[in-house]
């Protein structure tokens, strides 16, 4: 597929943008520099972001594309080594440091746009794992204390707690009890009552949920719906809820003879996002096999949303 490329060659404060045109079967490149390289040199792949691939790095050229990335004001070079940098996380060829808990903290506390920090907190919230991080979202959470020019909404209060019900099952009662009473709206209350079980640290309780959410009638909220079944496919309870999965795919024809034009969707990614293992992959591929006739677009829908297995 002919692609034209632009890198960026920088070695010290040396620096020079290099094409190359992709086609036939080439695969290596030789380019003269017009200055001689010294010491240390990044190479930073499709500047431009108009490079269709995956253009791949290893762990020791990450470093160099953070940097550039953090020192840049080029927005869309930034946006591209992102991209870049976000898809070799996923191909796991590089480590997962840079993505995580301590740089977004980071961000929360110090970035001058108030937005940034609250964005920055929403996903700290969603994947912080380590003991300091989530006792620290407990005592935030707690006390009702945000960080510094980041202003939580009282939906912020209510992702949290669910958050925390599944990080502290030993708490996840007191937790839950706590936010309901904290709750004055009556229909806010409502979602949270039907919510709230699906964080619950008892497998029983949890399937309970399960089940009644292959009961149409207890659907009729779709975003209610689409938040307890992803609850229960969070990636905390990811070994107990891949025995969902089968149930969940093979109700999808009710599930759309039943709701919205867009509910499948919602309810597929709900199901599988948060699933990486083999057995996950297991379970998708056994409902293709004992349902060769299924329907075709909503047999697009989960090739979709569990792409990501494969």
């Amino acid at each position: 597929w002919p692609q034209e490329l632009t890198y960026r060659v920088i070695c010290g404060t040396d620096s020079e943008e290099i094409p190359v045109s992709l086609e036939g079967n080439s695969d290596s490149f030789r380019m003269k520099l017009s200055f001689l390289p010294n010491g240390n040199c990044v190479i930073l792949p499709n500047i431009n972001g108009r490079g269709y691939g995956f253009f791949k790095i290893t762990e020791g050229e990450s470093s160099g594309l953070w940097s550039v990335l953090r020192s840049s004001e080029d927005e869309v070079l930034k946006g591209s080594l992102l991209i870049t940098l976000y898809e070799n996380l996923r191909w796991k060829t590089i480590s997962p440091q840079g993505f995580r808990e301590e740089a977004l903290w980071k961000i929360v506390t110090t970035n001058p746009v108030s937005q940034h920090r609250l964005q920055a907190f929403r996903l700290y919230r969603s994947i912080a794992d380590s003991e300091e991080a989530v006792q620290r979202l407990y005592t935030l959470w707690q006390e009702r204390k945000a960080p510094k020019d980041c202003t939580l909404s009282e939906s912020d209060y209510i992702g949290l707690s669910y958050m925390l019900a599944m990080h502290l099952p030993e708490k996840a009662d007191k937790i839950i009890a706590t936010q309901l009473s904290r709750i004055q709206n009556p229909d806010r209350k409502k979602e949270y009552q039907f919510i709230s079980p699906s964080v619950s640290p008892r497998k029983a309780e949890r399937d309970s949920v399960f089940a009644s959410l292959l009961i149409a009638g207890n659907r009729r909220v779709e975003p209610w719906a689409s938040s307890a079944l992803a609850n229960l496919n969070h990636r905390l309870r990811e070994q107990e809820s891949v025995a969902y999965i089968r149930p969940a795919l093979e109700a999808m024809p009710e599930v759309q003879r039943t709701g919205d034009i867009f509910f499948p969707t919602a309810w597929v990614r709900s199901l599988l996002s948060a699933h990486t293992s083999k057995e996950a992959r297991e379970e998708v591929d056994a409902f293709f096999t004992a349902h060769p006739d299924f329907p075709l677009m909503l047999s697009n829908k989960i090739k979709q949303q569990a792409s990501h297995l494969y």
